[in-house]
């Protein structure tokens, strides 16, 4: 993340908007995306306009949302259960999206 002032291996919780991730249904290879997270998709909604919100689960009890048109969820036959790549642009995380975390030592909780 080149616009985050952090140490490798620093514990961190970031917040990725729903409106900067992009699906895919299989690896990406060739995009300029290099954030790409393999998961399942765990439900999709539609929203107001001509947008869907899709809820993907990648792995340890976190999920992702993407908000994306109604016409590419039909496209990609979108359902759940299917397997997804979400893809999220570098350019999303920035010093208002990442905050520390910290491991409170007697209950084992995250907390900011």
């Amino acid at each position: 993340m080149p616009r985050i002032d952090l140490r490798p291996g620093e514990m961190l919780r970031v917040r990725i908007r729903a409106r900067d991730v992009a699906l895919s249904l299989s690896r990406p290879t060739d995009v300029s995306i290099t954030n790409h997270l393999p998961g399942r998709l765990v439900s999709i909604a539609e929203q107001s306009g001509p947008y869907t919100e899709a809820v993907v689960d990648v792995g340890g009890g976190i999920t992702i949302r993407s908000l994306i048109t109604r016409e590419s969820a039909i496209r990609l036959s979108l359902a759940p259960g299917l397997a997804v790549w979400a893809l999220v642009k570098t350019v999303a995380f920035d010093n208002r999206s990442v905050g520390s975390r910290h491991r409170d030592p007697m209950s084992g909780d995250d907390f900011e």
